[in-house]
C-alpha cells in the first residue's frame, strides 16, 4: 500500500487517468494516433530489416520500440478505459500506458539530444541509410511530443524511477557486450575513459530535467475535468 501510494498518491491515482481528456475531438485525436502508429510501424520494420540480430543492442532501437508500443497502447487504452475506471484490469492498463509513455518520451528526447550533440557527422552524400538514421533519431521524439499534446496528460515525478530502471538495464547490457566483445556499440560509451561516465551522468541529469519538465507542463496545462463530450459518450456505447 505504501509503495502504491508513493507511485500513485491518494485515491488510487485516479487523477492520472486522463485518457478521456483529449485536447481535440476523440475521432480526430485517435485518427492522428493511427497516423503516428503507421509511421512508427515503418520505423520499427525498417529497424529490424537493417539491424537484424544486432537491433536490440542499440538504445536508439529500444527507443523506436518504446515509441511504437507507447502510442499503440495509448490508442487502445483510450478506447477501453473510462474516466472513472473501477475494473482492476483496466486500472492496471491505464497505469501501464502512462508509465510506458513517460519512459518513451524521456528516452527519445535524451537520444535525440545525444545523437545531434555527439554522434552525428554529416555525410558528403545522403543515401537511404543516412536519411533513415536521421529519422530514427528524430521522428520518434516528434511523434511522442505530438501525442503528449493530443491528451491532457498528468505525469508524476516519482515515475522517474521507472525511467532510471530502464536506463540501468540498458547500460548493464551495453557494459557486458562491450567488455565481452571489445566492440563499442556507441563511440561515446567505451567504459574505459572518464568521458563515458560523464555521458552517463549527463544522461541521468537530462532524464531528471526532461521528466520533471513534462511533469510541470502537464500540471499547468491540465484543466479541471469537464463533463464527457458526445464523442466519449458514443465511444462508451460501442
Amino acid at each position: 500500500m505504501a509503495l502504491a501510494a508513493f507511485f500513485w498518491g491518494s485515491s488510487n491515482g485516479e487523477k492520472y487517468n486522463t485518457f478521456r481528456q483529449a485536447r481535440l475531438p476523440l475521432l480526430v485525436s485517435q485518427g492522428l494516433r493511427v497516423l503516428l502508429i503507421m509511421a512508427s510501424t515503418f520505423l520499427l520494420i525498417t529497424t529490424w530489416i537493417y539491424g537484424k540480430k544486432y537491433t536490440l543492442l542499440f538504445l536508439t532501437n529500444w527507443g523506436i520500440h518504446f515509441n511504437f508500443f507507447a502510442i499503440t497502447v495509448n490508442f487502445i487504452t483510450t478506447l477501453l478505459v473510462k474516466e472513472k475506471e473501477e475494473s482492476n484490469a483496466k486500472i492496471y492498463l491505464w497505469r501501464f500506458a502512462l508509465v510506458l509513455f513517460e519512459i518513451a518520451l524521456s528516452i527519445e528526447i535524451i537520444l535525440c539530444i545525444l545523437f545531434w550533440s555527439f554522434l552525428w557527422e554529416g555525410p558528403d552524400e545522403y543515401h537511404f541509410h543516412q536519411v533513415f538514421d536521421i529519422l530514427a533519431h528524430s521522428a520518434p521524439a516528434v511523434f511522442l511530443v505530438a501525442d503528449f499534446f493530443l491528451q491532457k496528460w498528468l505525469f508524476r515525478f516519482q515515475h522517474i524511477i521507472f525511467i532510471i530502471i530502464v536506463a540501468l538495464v540498458y547500460l548493464l547490457i551495453n557494459l557486458i557486450y562491450v567488455k565481452s566483445t571489445g566492440f563499442h556499440i556507441y563511440p561515446i560509451l567505451k567504459w574505459n575513459d572518464y568521458f563515458s561516465y560523464l555521458i552517463i551522468l549527463i544522461s541521468f541529469v537530462m532524464a531528471l530535467i526532461i521528466h520533471g519538465g513534462f511533469v510541470f507542463i502537464s500540471i499547468i496545462t491540465t484543466r479541471k475535468k469537464e463533463e464527457s463530450s458526445d464523442d466519449y459518450s458514443r465511444l462508451d456505447s460501442c
